[in-house]
């Protein structure tokens, strides 16, 4: 269950060692490092459509299947305004139809999107891509980093 559990906790652990001086690239790196740690369960090298599904359950607040916005970015409760933009726009990444509701049908879209090579299956060389594609994506909103900072 703590797997992608850093999604969400991105934002509070990524820097909390944060060594001035080191580039966005290795920032990022060792973000990338921590994530990829608490997803791949099994240590098998790959990261699962079972493990996916696994990681967001916890969100679920209410069990109906279907993670708001609202559960997804409560979940953890964050002082940082800059980090509570963050989780919003992570949500809409994962939410993948863009009908503001995280289910079954994003999860298969998130996966494939997270598929670099389109091999049915998601290593570690395709999350690391996928996730430099999001902390690059959402730089603007975190400053390369500097306001995931806790």
């Amino acid at each position: 269950m703590a797997a992608f559990k850093l999604i969400v906790l991105l934002g509070i652990f990524c820097c909390s060692s944060f060594v001035h001086g080191q580039t966005t690239h290795e920032l990022y790196e060792r973000m990338i490092d921590d994530i990829w740690s608490s997803s791949d369960d099994n240590d098998d090298g790959i990261f699962s459509q079972f493990e996916l599904i696994k990681t967001f359950s916890g969100y679920d607040t209410n069990g109906d299947g279907t993670i708001t916005r609202h559960e997804y970015v409560n979940h953890v409760q964050v002082p940082s305004e800059h980090v509570h933009r963050y989780l919003h726009a992570l949500f809409d990444i994962f939410d993948v139809n863009g009908d503001h509701h995280f289910n079954h049908h994003d999860y298969h879209g998130l996966y494939t999107k997270m598929d670099k090579d389109c091999d049915g299956i998601v290593t570690k060389a395709d999350f690391y891509k996928f996730w430099h594609e999001v902390l690059h994506k959402t730089s603007h909103i975190h400053h390369n980093g500097l306001y995931l900072h806790n």
